[in-house]
């Protein structure tokens, strides 16, 4: 009897512990959705590129319950790949800036640790949702979606055990979503931009405000 006083409370230490965890436990997303025609065209630069950057496909990524990891690409044609990655990990936000050295044979990619925005991250993400980010439906490529050589996002999300991609053109106004994907786009450019760099040919960040400008005012002169 002189033993009973501590059982609730090794009763209840015990299920801490569980609960602790189980909290903590990563596991695998799984995918909810069929694969799209276009993902072995698109994913065959991707993954290349995340390969070159040490990094592991987002569909064999780990992740806490809690967390979330949402992949940004932009390029596809003539343009050199360039990717966004943001995650929040066990409660810590991070952006890293990938860029590749061609559009053809990866043989390069440069790493870039992105500082805390401007707003903070809480308002950035934000936005980033309110933008459509993770609500945006997507396209199978139909033929209003289809250019040749253009630009192009890829997005990837890993978020509640859940894995989705979708992609869209840029700048196709036929393509439902094309221009709604450019605003996103452009948000992140303009955000992460230190203004270190010109914008020369069609580089994200540094050209970014500019792109968001011609978008507004197509009959405005804006470089590129």
């Amino acid at each position: 009897m002189k033993y009973s006083f501590f059982v609730p409370k090794l009763i209840s230490l015990g299920l801490v512990v569980l609960l602790t965890s189980l909290c903590g436990t990563k596991t695998l997303p799984t995918r909810v959705s069929p694969a799209e025609f276009w993902e072995p065209i698109f994913f065959r630069t991707i993954d290349e590129t995340t390969r070159v950057a040490n990094l592991k496909p987002l569909r064999e990524v780990a992740l806490g319950a809690s967390d979330i990891e949402v992949r940004i690409w932009r390029g596809f044609g003539l343009t050199n790949l360039e990717g966004v990655v943001l995650g929040r990990i066990d409660g810590e936000w991070s952006a890293t800036h990938l860029q590749t050295n061609s559009y053809s044979k990866k043989t390069k990619v440069v790493r870039t640790e992105m500082l805390v925005p401007k707003g903070g991250w809480d308002k950035f993400w934000n936005e980033l949702e309110g933008l459509g980010l993770l609500s945006i439906k997507g396209t199978n490529l139909g033929q209003e979606c289809r250019v040749l050589d253009g630009i192009a996002h890829v997005v990837e999300t890993s978020i509640d055990g859940v894995y989705r991609t979708y992609t869209y053109p840029s700048g196709v106004q036929r393509c439902d979503g094309s221009l709604q994907m450019d605003v996103i786009s452009e948000t992140i450019g303009i955000e992460f931009n230190d203004g270190a760099k010109e914008c020369t040919d069609a580089e994200w960040f540094p050209c970014a405000s500019l792109l968001r400008r011609h978008r507004l005012n197509p009959s405005a002169k804006t470089r590129p």
